[in-house]
């Protein structure tokens, strides 16, 4: 079967199930894992289905803005109460990265009461939001558009954040555990990759949901992150009360 074939035929098995485990959607494909594997990746790439621990949606493109609305009021306080505490990293007239992650929209209501920011996000949501709110001085990346997050992706997008030296850095992840932090989206770590290499300082922000579960894809170890900040106190035997980095959570 040619390639245009497996990706038409994964594409029909995913949206009639809406949700399938990989495990699930391989024992319906003729192919191998490694090639299940690479056209998931393809299809993923050109925002037709999303990857998520093991499963995989499909993505109707007629209906982004539902998903990502979805999205935003998951978790909705743990990331309000996370948003809360990074605020108190944020001065006036600083330089700031935000990546595109729904964690990262919820500081908006914040960043626009600073005064004379400079803001680089690939996020589209931030970037409109922040727009049509702020005084602050904005730059949106160039690159490829992945639907259903809004987040421009691709080589394009991280040549343009090279060109800037923030002051901080805002973002996300899929997963952390005591081996590091992960993605299931290895564009979407890459421009985090390149966030973090431009920041004088990082900063995580992942609600509690998120701890001990891992991805496919590692950002990065721990040596690249100066501060997480997550919406509770971790259990005493947490890998996250082990480590050498600065840990924030609500007093309770």
């Amino acid at each position: 079967m040619y390639q245009d074939e497996r990706l038409e035929e994964i594409l029909k098995i995913v949206s009639k199930k809406k949700v399938i485990s990989n495990e699930d959607l391989l024992n319906q494909v003729y192919s191998s894992k490694s090639t299940l594997r690479r056209d998931l990746i393809i299809l993923e790439k050109q925002g037709k289905i999303e990857r998520k621990f093991g499963y995989i949606t499909v993505v109707d493109a007629s209906n982004v803005e539902f998903g990502y609305q979805i999205r935003m009021k998951k978790a909705h306080e743990k990331k309000k109460s996370i948003a809360s505490i990074a605020n108190d990293f944020i001065g006036d007239g600083e330089a700031i990265f935000c990546d595109s992650s729904t964690t990262c929209m919820h500081l908006v209501p914040y960043l626009i009461k600073k005064q004379n920011l400079i803001i680089i996000t690939n996020g589209l949501h931030i970037a409109t939001s922040l727009s049509e709110r702020s005084d602050a001085k904005i730059y949106i990346c160039g690159g490829h558009i992945y639907n259903s997050s809004g987040s421009v992706l691709g080589s394009s997008a991280s040549e343009f954040i090279s060109n800037f030296r923030a002051d901080i850095a805002f973002i996300s992840c899929e997963g952390i555990s005591k081996n590091g932090i992960y993605m299931s989206n290895d564009e979407q770590a890459q421009i985090k990759e390149k966030i973090i290499t431009q920041a004088r300082e990082t900063i995580l922000l992942c609600d509690s949901s998120k701890v001990n579960k891992e991805s496919y894809y590692k950002l990065c170890g721990y040596d690249n992150i100066d501060t997480i900040i997550t919406d509770k106190k971790p259990e005493k035997n947490s890998f996250l009360v082990n480590t050498d980095i600065e840990l924030l959570y609500p007093v309770e």
